[in-house]
């Protein structure tokens, strides 16, 4: 396992030297970066919801409704904290 994730992340690394810039790049250096695994799953799906914003194949009716969703837990989860704390 270990050998297949330091060939990948060669290769990959490998792929951002030639290709700086496109969506796909962004993508590859951020996994680099932090693994997914790594992260806290809303604040990531934020992430990729700002990076996909920005294509220009976007659907905006999907960008509104992940924005929707990412708001209204962030309410849910305000709430909850607020009732805890009291």
């Amino acid at each position: 396992m270990d050998e297949a994730r330091d060939f990948t992340s060669n290769f990959l690394k490998e792929y951002l030297k030639q290709n700086r810039g496109n969506h796909v790049s962004l993508l590859i250096s951020h996994a680099l970066e932090l693994p997914l695994n790594w992260t806290i799953s809303r604040l990531e799906a934020r992430w990729f919801v700002n990076i996909y914003e920005k294509q220009e194949n976007q659907s905006h009716v999907l960008v509104q409704f992940a924005k929707l969703d990412f708001n209204i837990l962030q309410r849910n989860y305000l709430e909850e904290l607020k009732s805890t704390s009291r």
